[in-house]
């Protein structure tokens, strides 16, 4: 601005002083003078206009083609205005590989900005970059085939069930019917419960006794063997097989069926009471002295097992020991009238003295 202001100052004076001098100028030559002084002075006015007014609208065509600086000077707004159109192209998945070929119409058309590169994204890529997008989603939301749906329903409530979970549903069937009195149809189940569970403890001890119950006394210790068998600690079985045993007069086969299983039952006074009896019956009553004074320990206040003791005692001689068993089984009141009976004659027996 200071130089245009300058030049307008110059000129303004140089005005004044071509006025002057052709004031003093007569004649038509001096108008035509003045004339051309003023032409000169509008011609320079409108190059400095042009000069203020060039920075701020440059004009693309008389842009020098060779001058690096006005390059340098191309507006940074221009540039992006090609990359937007493919950018949009790539986002729109529905627009045609065709667009990013459009130019702008602000764009220069100058040869430099001609033989420069345009940034133009090539269509090919397009595809790859929708399959990325687009392939994952439907292999995910794939629906399935009809059939594989029609299977499902099928295969989905197929459980396995494990024969010992069979075996207890069959030993529940059993349990109700015999708590309804049905004892009779609770026999299948029980057995059909011991073929898949031969470890079913109380689904044997029950069928062997529905079976003792029905004088079917071989079944029931076929029933009991078995369990001794793949369970010899089962002392109940025990027992119950060698009542069996002595009541069809097997009282040997019972003594060793007792005495494998009471390794597992030592600590049962009802077991070494029981296994004393047994070899009561035998004549073995040093051994079964034995057993009574390990059940008494445990349990004294059992009148039937003084009773058993006095007995043994009597019969290896010991009067004064058994005496006093037959007392202590007289005094707790438990035994049947029979029993007491028998107790009060041996007593009345020991009291007399040998002799009279």
């Amino acid at each position: 601005m200071s130089l245009i202001n300058r030049m307008l100052n110059d000129l303004e004076r140089r005005g004044s002083v071509a006025t002057g001098a052709v004031r003093a100028v007569p004649g038509a030559g001096g108008r035509r003078w003045l004339a051309g002084l003023l032409g000169v002075t509008m011609l320079a006015v409108l190059a400095a206009v042009l000069w203020r007014w060039w920075p701020q609208h440059p004009l693309p065509v008389v842009r020098p083609v060779a001058a690096p600086q006005r390059q340098a000077l191309k507006p940074p707004a221009i540039a992006p205005k090609p990359v937007s159109q493919p950018i949009a192209a790539l986002t729109a998945q529905s627009a045609p590989p065709a667009l990013p070929a459009i130019q702008p119409v602000s764009a220069p058309a100058s040869p430099a900005a001609a033989a420069e590169p345009k940034p133009v994204v090539a269509p090919k890529p397009m595809p790859v970059v929708e399959r990325k997008h687009k392939v994952p989603p439907q292999s995910a939301a794939r629906p399935k085939p009809p059939q594989q749906q029609a299977q499902q329903p099928s295969v989905a409530p197929i459980k396995r069930i494990s024969p010992q979970q069979q075996a207890q549903d069959e030993f529940g069937q059993a349990l109700a019917l015999v708590q309804q009195g049905r004892k009779g149809e609770a026999l299948p189940h029980l057995e059909a419960t011991l073929q898949l569970d031969p470890a079913q403890v109380e689904a044997r001890q029950m069928l062997a006794l529905l079976l003792v119950e029905g004088k079917r006394n071989a079944e029931a210790e076929r029933i009991l063997q078995d369990g001794l068998r793949h369970d010899p600690r089962q002392s109940n079985f025990a027992m119950l097989l060698a009542r069996l045993q002595i009541e069809r007069g097997a009282a040997t086969e019972a003594l060793q069926t007792l005495q494998t299983t009471l390794p597992f039952a030592d600590r049962r006074a009802d077991y070494h009471a029981f296994l004393a009896a047994a070899l009561q019956r035998l004549g073995r009553h040093k051994e079964a002295i034995t057993h009574y004074q390990i059940a008494l320990h445990a349990t004294p206040d059992s009148a039937v097992w003084w009773l058993g003791l006095g007995i043994s005692l009597q019969a290896v001689d010991r009067d004064q020991d058994a005496r006093a068993a037959f007392r202590r089984a007289a005094d707790l009141h438990q035994l049947s009238p029979q029993l007491q009976a028998f107790v009060e004659q041996q007593l009345q027996t020991a009291a007399v003295p040998p002799g009279n």
